[in-house]
């Protein structure tokens, strides 16, 4: 993979044909898909500005463009530098203004395990400044830009329907996905859209179906899904009941769908052990017997993730196993 990054030169001026909008003056289009709450339009300094706050919030541009060529452009601000990891996701790698210890940086396949250092933060962005973002992919190759200074060009970048996992991708034929995310940072966002030759596909009607603060829990995570032999859908999920981390009650909880996900039950504890974690629900079904496996993952509540790496003792993590014979009514 070659990369050539800090190169002071203007973008590719190439046109790909539509211009689709997915935040305009701060004001959310038909076609932007937002995950995650604490979101709002405006506020009391800036109501041209889309509002982004905390980990975990999405703005999606659809569910990606057709064709593996596009032209995506931002103009937004966040309000600090301080490692906070808030970015832009292009074809499931995520491009970061902010990353650690400061720097702009790519993660994602590409890149390989490690994240790739492209530049100091500071030399493009000042906080609580607008600056403009823009990525071309066109032909394989993405280059990226802040203010119009080229920041990195990345050979053999894959289009969205060659990712891993690539479900997503290959279902709608999908050539460039992209999403901005807040992360650690307040991200005030102005203008958003994606030009491409290619058509939009927009994101399906979602369901919540996990609310954190709701059933006496404080965050859900970690989801999982799968069908049973019956058809029946199971979401599976982390319930954190008293907090937000890692290291805490968690149990390992699901929701059946006996009707293709129109309608789902209520929550159904899966694997639950006093006050300690009993999460990372993998849930697997035997398609000969319809027996559905859940594998999880066991520690103390009292040891934390630096106690587990070290393999701290008897109450470090262990894996469990569980199954269900009624089709996730009810789990050994």
């Amino acid at each position: 993979m070659a990369f050539l990054s800090l190169l002071f030169v203007a973008l590719p001026t190439t046109t790909f044909g539509t211009e689709y909008d997915i935040i305009v003056d701060g004001k959310l289009t038909d076609s932007a898909s937002v995950v995650g709450e604490l979101t709002r339009e405006g506020d009391r300094k800036d109501d041209k500005a889309f509002i982004m706050d905390g980990m975990y919030k999405f703005v999606y541009a659809g569910a990606g463009v057709t064709s593996p060529n596009a032209r995506i452009h931002a103009r937004m601000s966040i309000d600090k530098l301080e490692g906070t990891g808030a970015g832009v996701s292009v074809n499931g790698h995520w491009f970061m203004f902010d990353g650690r210890l400061g720097k702009i940086a790519g993660e994602g396949p590409v890149f390989g395990k490690e994240a790739k250092i492209f530049a100091d933060a500071s030399d493009y962005i000042v906080p609580g400044e607008p600056f403009d973002v823009d990525f071309v992919v066109n032909n394989g190759t993405l280059t990226w830009a802040i203010n119009g200074k080229q920041v990195a060009t990345v050979d053999e970048f894959p289009a969205a329907s060659a990712i891993d996992p690539p479900e997503t991708g290959q279902a709608h034929k999908l050539g460039v996905m992209t999403a901005l995310r807040s992360w650690r940072a307040t991200m005030k966002v102005y203008d958003y859209q994606v030009e491409s030759d290619g058509e939009m596909v927009l994101l399906p009607e979602r369901q919540t179906l996990y609310r954190s603060g709701s059933q006496g829990t404080h965050t859900y995570r970690i989801p999982a899904l799968v069908v049973t032999k019956k058809g029946t859908i199971l979401a599976f999920a982390e319930a954190r009941r008293n907090g937000g981390g890692d290291t805490a009650d968690i149990d390992s909880v699901v929701r059946r769908s006996e009707d293709g996900g129109k309608t789902w039950g209520d929550e159904i504890i899966v694997f639950d052990e006093q006050g300690n974690v009993a999460g990372n629900p993998c849930p697997v079904v035997d398609q000969s017997t319809g027996r559905i496996w859940s594998l999880h993952t066991w520690n103390s509540s009292k040891v934390h993730e630096g106690d587990i790496r070290a393999g701290y003792g008897e109450d470090s993590r262990r894996v469990f196993v569980t199954y269900s014979d009624d089709d996730g009514k009810t789990w050994s």
